[in-house]
């Protein structure tokens, strides 16, 4: 079958550390779709390795931040599906004891943790934003909730 039939699924995942600041991703010019915008972390589940979503979100932070957690800590937001209509994300939530020299870059060029406070202005100011920006605008509106 096409790949284009088939949905791409993948995650993303909302840190939130202990003074309710929020982590975001700058990707770098390598990145395969949203090259140099901050974005929450995340990436596709790997289905060769029967991975739930729960796994590959904790595998993705570890990947990206060196941060290991547990699947069963990661609490679900919602599911969304993305703008071209194939690729769909899980959406995970999680609060963790960081800050910003807690985390090492292992994909992109930056993490950094934004105070709620000033997120909004901020995501105003970039000039564009993204899927994963807009559910985090969603989640500091409504926080978390069972879908």
């Amino acid at each position: 079958m096409d790949n284009k039939f088939q949905p791409i699924v993948g995650v993303a995942i909302i840190i939130e550390n202990k003074t309710g600041k929020f982590l975001l991703h700058l990707r770098d010019e390598n990145a395969p779709r949203m090259k140099n915008q901050w974005c929450l972390l995340g990436g596709c589940i790997e289905s060769g390795f029967a991975e739930t979503p729960e796994q590959a979100a904790a595998r993705e932070i570890a990947e990206e931040t060196g941060i290991v957690v547990k699947p069963e800590n990661l609490r679900f937001f919602k599911k969304i599906i993305l703008q071209d209509g194939v690729r769909q994300s899980h959406i995970y939530h999680i609060r963790l004891d960081l800050d910003d020299k807690d985390i090492k870059v292992g994909e992109g060029k930056e993490f950094r943790f934004f105070p709620k406070a000033g997120l909004p202005a901020m995501l105003g100011k970039l000039g564009y934003t993204n899927s994963f920006l807009e559910v985090l605008a969603e989640f500091m509106r409504n926080g978390t909730r069972k879908i």
